[in-house]
């Protein structure tokens, strides 16, 4: 459920209807055809773009430290567009942390992560964050977070060749601090609509085998 109570209300009332509009558009290509290795990368810039720009904000939703710094000089010319990517934000983190504070959850997984960084910003320090996406986008990620600081207790990068039809739920169990007998949320943020119908479903069949009693999950 969205937690919008400390939004600004009117921009609390464009959020709320922007990811219901989300969630209704069809997208109904494969994720091979639809987005190529570097595009993928190059859009996940343009989302930290558009984090930068809400982040400038007096009445910003959110704050990002770091997005000016995942975009890179791409992301920033070329902002993702925010009527979708800021409310999905907010979104996202209100969800976690409800799950976290109310229901007690300590495993996040980013599927489809790009250049989230809500392991550096928010602070739920029993949190352990695992981040699923393509090898080429880890390879730009990971050496522009040297020296940050995490606000959570671990954050884990779990490469997986998703065009390939590579099995990250295979990854992700080999990771050692994931434990499928503890409730998971997940966040499918701009994932599923580059799915087909078979692709989708043999997401959730393997996101269901790996989520306990209490998991979680959103998906736009």
């Amino acid at each position: 459920a969205l937690r919008v109570s400390s939004m600004p209300s009117l921009r609390r009332a464009f959020a709320v209807a922007a990811v219901l509009f989300a969630a209704k558009t069809p997208m109904p290509r494969s994720y091979a055809q639809k987005m190529p290795k570097a595009s993928h990368a190059f859009t996940a810039k343009m989302c930290a773009g558009s984090r930068f720009l809400e982040s400038q904000r007096r009445d910003a939703l959110f704050v990002d430290p770091l997005a000016s710094k995942l975009a890179g000089p791409e992301g920033l010319q070329q902002p993702m567009g925010d009527w979708i990517m800021v409310p999905r934000t907010r979104f996202g983190d209100d969800f976690i942390i409800e799950h976290y504070t109310q229901r007690g959850v300590r495993q996040l997984v980013l599927l489809g992560a790009g250049m989230d960084a809500r392991a550096y910003r928010l602070r739920l320090p029993e949190l352990k964050v695992f981040e699923v996406d393509l090898p080429i986008l880890f390879q730009d990620k990971e050496p522009l977070l040297e020296g940050e600081t995490l606000r959570v207790q671990s954050r884990t990068a779990v490469p997986t060749d998703f065009s390939s039809g590579e099995d990250w739920s295979w990854r992700l169990r080999q990771c050692p601090d994931f434990d499928p007998r503890q409730p998971t949320v997940w966040l499918l943020e701009g994932l599923m609509m580059y799915l087909t119908a078979r692709e989708a479903s043999e997401t959730f069949r393997r996101l269901g085998a790996l989520s306990a009693v209490g998991s979680a999950l959103f998906f736009d």
